[in-house]
C-alpha cells in the first residue's frame, strides 16, 4: 500500500490524464468544474428567474446536481459584468436545531438572511481591490443604518461562529472568481479571517463608519432589539435595502441543503416541516428586490402539499423537478476525460479495450447508477480505482471483467453507508428481486402479516417498491408484486455478492 499513489500516477500518466477524472463528485469541492460542467436542459429556467424578483424551486435527487446548480448560478450573478443581484448561500442550519413552531423558525431564517447578506458585503467589499461604491459619500442616515444592521445582525454573534461563516463565505466566493486570480492574489486569508470583527473593523475604517470599537460593540450586541418580536417582512426588506447600499440590485437568497443536518438527513418529514415556513408565508415571495432560488431534496417537495398538513401555493411559485437522460450523462463522462486528458482523449471509450460494445458499458453503469450525475461519477471512481489495484499500476485498459469487479465492489461497499448489514443479509435471503407476500412468509417462517410488515418496512427505506399485480394461481385474485429498487441490492442479491 505504501507504493500505491505512485502506480495510481504512473497509470494516469500512462493513460493520458492528469489526475483521476472521476475523483471529484462534489460541486463545492471542484474549484475547476466550469471547465468540464455540462449545460443541464433545466438550467436556463432556474438562472433566468435568479436574475429577476420572485421565486424559483428546484427539486430532484440526492446526486441529481442541484449544489452543483446553483454553484454555477452563484458563480455566474458574480461574476456579470452588469449590475447584479446579491447572490447568498442558505446552506447551513446548525442554528435552527430545537426550533419547531413555524414563527420561531421564520424568525431564525430572516435574522440568518440579514446576517449572511451583510456578511457577503463586507466580505466582497474587503476582497476586492477597486471598490466602486464609496461608503464615506453616504449620509449620515445611510451610516446610522449600517451601523443599526452590524449591531443587530451581525456583531450580536459570537466570534467564533462568525469566524466559522466567514470562512465559508469566502471559500465560496473564491470559487466564483476563479476567473479572477487577481483580486485574490495578495490576500493573506488567514490574517484577514482570523477575526470577523478586524474586518468590519477594517470597512470601517476605510470608509469612515463610526460604529465605535471592539469594547462598544460587545455592549451594543447586548442591546439587540430581538428579544422582541420581529416582523420577517421587515427584516427581508431592511436585507434588500442592505444590498442595495452596498451597490448591489437587490438580493439573491438561495436556499439548498435543508435535508443535510443530523435530524434531517433521514427524515425527509423533518426537513420539509423546517422549509415550510418560507414557503407558507406568499408576502415574503412578493418583496420588490427579493428574489429566491430554493433546491430540494424531491421528497421533501413531495411533501409540501396539503395533505401533510403543509400547503404550498405552487400555482403562483413556479418549480420544475431535475431531469437527466443518459445522453446528457455520457456527454458528461467524456467531458471530463477531455479535461483532465487535456483533450488527449475524448471518449470513456478510450480507456477500455478495443471492440468493447461502450454502449453496453454505460447499460451496466446505469443499471447501478441510475440516472443521477454524482452517483455515476463515484461508480466510475470506484471502477477505475479498482481497476488500478488489480492490474498493481500497469497500463493496462480496461475490460468488461474489470467492470463487473468494480461495479460489485462499488454495490457491496457503498450499500453500508446507507443500510445495515442485517438488512442487507434479509434481502439476499430471498435470493430474486421480484416478489410477493406468501414467498416473503416462506423464506422467513412467518406469517402473511408479519411478511407485509417486512415489505412495507423494505419500502419505507427505499429498498423496495410496489411493481404491478400478478396472478397467484387460477381463479385467484392477483396480488401485489414488489421488487428491490435499490440498484446496489439488486445487484448484490442476483450475484449472491458477500459483503466486506
Amino acid at each position: 500500500m505504501m507504493n500505491q499513489p505512485i502506480q495510481t500516477k504512473n497509470f494516469y500518466e500512462s493513460i493520458g490524464f492528469s489526475g483521476n477524472p472521476f475523483e471529484g463528485n462534489t460541486a463545492e469541492r471542484e474549484p475547476h468544474i466550469d471547465q468540464y460542467a455540462v449545460r443541464p436542459p433545466y438550467l436556463d429556467p432556474v438562472e433566468e428567474a435568479s436574475k429577476s424578483f420572485g421565486t424559483y424551486t428546484l427539486s430532484g435527487s440526492r446526486g441529481s446536481g442541484k449544489s452543483a446548480t446553483r454553484i454555477t448560478i452563484y458563480r455566474n450573478v458574480w461574476n456579470s459584468q452588469n449590475k447584479h443581484l446579491l447572490p447568498i448561500a442558505l446552506t447551513n442550519f446548525s442554528n435552527f436545531r430545537g426550533k419547531f413552531k413555524p414563527d420561531e423558525l421564520l424568525e431564525k431564517f430572516v435574522s440568518q438572511i440579514f446576517f449572511l447578506t451583510i456578511e457577503a458585503s463586507l466580505v466582497y467589499l474587503s476582497s476586492e481591490d477597486k471598490v466602486e461604491l464609496s461608503l464615506s459619500k453616504l449620509d449620515k442616515d445611510s451610516k446610522d443604518f449600517i451601523d443599526w444592521s452590524l449591531t443587530n445582525f451581525y456583531l450580536n454573534r459570537s466570534e467564533e461562529a462568525r469566524l466559522s461563516s466567514v470562512t465559508e463565505c469566502y471559500d465560496l466566493l473564491a470559487l466564483s472568481f476563479s476567473r479572477k486570480s487577481k483580486i485574490w492574489a495578495d490576500k493573506k486569508w488567514d490574517a484577514v479571517t482570523s477575526s470577523i470583527i478586524s474586518i468590519v473593523d477594517a470597512i470601517a475604517k476605510k470608509f469612515d463608519i463610526d460604529i465605535g470599537n471592539h469594547d462598544s460593540y460587545v455592549k451594543a450586541a447586548s442591546k439587540t432589539f430581538l428579544k422582541e418580536n420581529i416582523d420577517p417582512l421587515y427584516i427581508l426588506r431592511k436585507s434588500v435595502e442592505f444590498s442595495r447600499l452596498m451597490g448591489f440590485s437587490g438580493l439573491l437568497i438561495q436556499v439548498d441543503k435543508i435535508d443535510e443536518t443530523d435530524w434531517t438527513t433521514n427524515n425527509s418529514g423533518a426537513a420539509a416541516a423546517l422549509i415550510w415556513p418560507l414557503y407558507s408565508n406568499v408576502h415574503l415571495h412578493e418583496i420588490e428586490g427579493l428574489s429566491w432560488s430554493f433546491f430540494l431534496w424531491d421528497q421533501v417537495r413531495n411533501l409540501l402539499v396539503q395533505e401533510n398538513g403543509m400547503p404550498v401555493r405552487w400555482d403562483k411559485i413556479p418549480n420544475n423537478s431535475i431531469k437527466w437522460d443518459k445522453k446528457h450523462l455520457e456527454n458528461l463522462v467524456n467531458k471530463r476525460i477531455e479535461y483532465f486528458s487535456n483533450k488527449s482523449l475524448s471518449n470513456l471509450s478510450e480507456i477500455f479495450e478495443e471492440n468493447i460494445d461502450i454502449n453496453f458499458v454505460y447499460s451496466r453503469l446505469f443499471s447501478v447508477a441510475g440516472v443521477a450525475p454524482r452517483t455515476l461519477i463515484t461508480v466510475l471512481d470506484t471502477v477505475l480505482t479498482n481497476h488500478i489495484q488489480e492490474v498493481e499500476g500497469a497500463a493496462k485498459l480496461l475490460s468488461i471483467d474489470s467492470l463487473e469487479r468494480g461495479l460489485d465492489v462499488y454495490a457491496t461497499t457503498s450499500i453500508l453507508n446507507d443500510y445495515s448489514p442485517d438488512t442487507i443479509s434479509q434481502c439476499k435471503k430471498v435470493e430474486k428481486c421480484d416478489f410477493v407476500t406468501t414467498e416473503i412468509a416462506k423464506v422467513f417462517s412467518i406469517g402473511q402479516q408479519g411478511a407485509r410488515q417486512k415489505i412495507e418496512k423494505w419500502i419505507q427505506l427505499g429498498i423496495a417498491k410496489r411493481d404491478g399485480q400478478v396472478f397467484s394461481g387460477e381463479g385467484r385474485k392477483p396480488v401485489d408484486k414488489f421488487t428491490f429498487s435499490e440498484p446496489r441490492i439488486s445487484r448484490i442479491v442476483t450475484r449472491n455478492l458477500q459483503l466486506p
